[in-house]
């Protein structure tokens, strides 16, 4: 066993040599240069989307240019290294100090052959009720712990319960692609839909779950190029890019997978090595058993202590008015490019718990909910206000401060669907004669 001193310096080493192979990689891409991309959006013939804009590629203009070559074998001799060591430190590394890749669901998407009826984007707030509601409809046991947040409810897309209750108002065969991406803010969701309609795919409705955070959120940067999942998304590069046609772009595609799971591999490497130095302990620890991390199931739902209403104390205290100011805009400009492709967009606001609620001065809620009503009116949006005071109950009907359980969550789809329902022009165009899938239930 290493000692704590010998150990720590270790780590140190092992990080430093982490972030220069990091900054290598970078720096090689950049003398590689840019591609410039231009595509043509099935949905609306002959309009070119996206023909100004500048998408690092990480290909090189010439594709003779040795810099090129040289990343090329850079990355992958340190995929393969980074192969070999990161599913050991995986292992043992704190689930809680891992990077979620949760972006990855959005190129998974765009790149099926498939079309979803209806399109759910947000944040967290519409994967752990579709989850809790999932595994109860299919008799399966829901789980609490952190690992079960992270391997499956970080990566779930569907909404079988909301499949379900749709059915049974007549909306057979209604496929449902839940794409809600943990602290995703307002212009997440833009540019979410952005791409989804850039790749061709136009489903018959979108829902778009919102919060008062995902436009007041004081931790979010200004720029919304700069939040945490965009960050995390334009490392996806032109796997967000319409499929096209020939050799290049198929080696440029499969280049960016490479490169793609390379930074995925080293935010795991560099986040476990930062864990070992705060902690300064070796990788057998009190917690490990035989130097793997054993991870206990939890299939007992704990009682709702308010998790998280710290951060939303932090996030409603001092709102950035400039960053409300640009997530205002995105969703403006979000519904006016729905409105293009003339596919109807819900705005749903989700609920909280009142003791969330509170924490927001009246002044700001009032203004949130008055921008998101009057936004939507003028650009032919539908609005439902599903954060009514008295519907849920904290303790009863919320797994945390923020996040709906499976009681909560099954009170909300079924509030969702009767204001399908009471909608003529929604319920009709969600209407089909397919049947409908098989399910377990």
């Amino acid at each position: 066993m290493l000692s704590g001193g010998v150990f720590r310096q270790a780590m140190v080493t092992a990080k430093l040599l982490a972030d220069n192979m990091s900054d290598s990689i970078e720096n090689t891409f950049e003398q590689a240069g840019y591609h410039q991309v231009e595509y043509v959006n099935p949905c609306a013939s002959g309009q070119t989307i996206g023909s100004s804009v500048r998408h690092r590629a990480l290909v090189s203009k010439a594709t003779g240019q040795s810099s090129f070559l040289a990343a090329l074998l850079l990355v992958t001799l340190a995929n393969f290294l980074l192969f070999l060591v990161v599913p050991a430190i995986r292992q043992a590394a704190d689930a809680d100090n891992r990077t979620k890749p949760f972006g990855t669901k959005l190129p998974e998407l765009l790149q099926s052959t498939s079309t979803p009826d209806i399109l759910l984007i947000g944040s967290s707030l519409t994967l752990e009720p579709a989850v809790r509601c999932d595994d109860d409809l299919s008799r399966r046991r829901t789980r609490f712990d952190q690992q079960y947040y992270i391997t499956r409810i970080n990566h779930y897309t569907k909404a079988e319960y909301l499949e379900y209750l749709l059915a049974e108002k007549g909306c057979l065969g209604s496929h449902i692609h839940n794409l809600g991406l943990s602290g995703s803010m307002m212009s997440d969701h833009c540019f979410v839909l952005e791409k989804i309609l850039a790749s061709g795919k136009c489903p018959r409705l979108v829902i778009c779950a919102i919060a008062p955070r995902d436009f007041l959120d004081s931790s979010c940067p200004v720029d919304p190029a700069a939040t945490a999942v965009r960050r995390q998304l334009d490392l996806l590069g032109p796997l967000l890019l319409p499929r096209q046609c020939g050799v290049a772009q198929e080696c440029q595609r499969f280049w960016c997978q490479i490169t793609s799971a390379f930074y995925q591999n080293l935010r795991d490497l560099k986040n476990y090595l930062a864990t070992q130095l705060r902690t300064a302990t070796p990788f057998r620890s009190t917690h490990c058993r035989n130097g793997e991390l054993v991870y206990q199931p939890n299939y007992c739902s704990p009682p709702n202590t308010y998790k998280y209403l710290e951060i939303y104390r932090k996030s409603y205290g001092h709102p950035d008015k400039q960053v409300y100011k640009q997530q205002c805009q995105a969703l403006s400009r979000m519904l006016l490019l729905s409105r293009t492709y003339a596919i109807p967009v819900v705005l749903v606001n989700m609920p909280l718990p009142e003791k969330t609620n509170n924490l927001l001065p009246e002044a700001d809620s009032s203004s949130y909910l008055a921008t998101i009503t009057g936004t939507s009116r003028s650009c032919g949006a539908t609005f439902w206000d599903l954060n009514t005071k008295g519907s849920y109950n904290d303790l009863a009907d919320f797994e945390d401060a923020s996040h709906l359980n499976g009681a909560g969550g099954k009170k909300f789809f079924a509030a969702l669907v009767a204001k399908i329902v009471e909608s003529p022009d929604l319920l009709a165009r969600l209407k089909t004669k397919v049947p409908p899938k098989h399910h377990s239930w």
